[in-house]
């Protein structure tokens, strides 16, 4: 399959670029460089997972084949197309049907839930960075500090480092529990627990989305916007819409860390 080929080798080029340039820029904050790996971008809306992980607080999964054959949601949608265009011999079905299988057993059989809310800390650090940096960008040529996108990004810093933490403490006791150490069923009821503490009231104009780290954007279509009373504040270039979402996106990480920081 070279144009498959052709397509994963550009993506991973791709990413080693942004890697090397997110790097570039710890550098200048005085952080500490990351090395590579595989970066699991956000949801955002379009496919069934939508109502599992914006409403209801359950970590989804999108996996998905893609390609350049131009057709979505179109008059061609029938079998023969599909089997004479789309994906003659069933190569790409038979693979996608192995991933979700071993992905369902990887999860199904686990001794200890596979689900690093470390990472998930990481991750609304990172946000948090790219946020403020967007804001920065949104207030050039703004001359009245009213109309500025200011505020103190402190306290979710300091929420988020407590996820961080208490998943770290219990991502080893889970690494003791799954080499027989015991104690595992408490582990994986606060892992399950931690991603619906992550629901909030509802976003903004949009109560049905409660996740108050994951969302598409009002106007973005499918695609996600990270950390969303925020993202989308800047998206808006409203000021006070950017201040009001910090209590809600606090207040979520610090009940997801109190769950982890629970189990006994």
């Amino acid at each position: 399959m070279p144009a498959l080929r052709a397509w994963t080798d550009h993506a991973f080029a791709d990413g080693k670029a942004e890697w090397a340039r997110l790097n570039r820029e710890r550098r200048w904050r005085g952080e500490p460089a990351r090395p590579f790996e595989m970066d699991v971008q956000p949801l955002g809306s379009g496919s069934d997972y939508t109502a599992f992980e914006h409403h209801l607080g359950i970590p989804s999964l999108d996996l998905r084949v893609e390609g350049l054959q131009g057709t979505y949601h179109s008059m061609y949608d029938d079998f023969e197309y599909f089997d004479r265009v789309v994906d003659p011999g069933y190569a790409y079905s038979v693979m996608m049907t192995d991933l979700w299988s071993r992905v369902a057993l990887r999860l199904g059989e686990a001794e200890v839930l596979p689900l690093r809310y470390s990472n998930t800390a990481k991750f609304v650090l990172d946000e948090l960075q790219a946020i403020e940096d967007r804001a920065d960008d949104a207030n050039a040529g703004i001359a009245a500090d009213s109309a500025k996108l200011v505020a103190d990004f402190g306290p979710l810093r300091a929420a988020a480092k407590r996820l961080g933490d208490a998943a770290r403490a219990l991502e080893q006791r889970g690494d003791a529990a799954a080499a027989g150490g015991g104690g595992s069923a408490a582990i994986n009821a606060a892992l399950i627990s931690a991603e619906r503490q992550l629901l909030g009231s509802g976003l903004p104009g949009r109560p049905w989305f409660r996740n108050e780290l994951y969302a598409p954007g009002l106007n973005t279509g499918y695609a996600p916007v990270p950390i969303p009373r925020l993202g989308q504040a800047v998206l808006d270039k409203d000021p006070r819409a950017y201040r009001a979402g910090i209590p809600p996106v606090r207040e979520a990480l610090e009940r997801a860390a109190a769950t982890l920081e629970a189990a006994r």
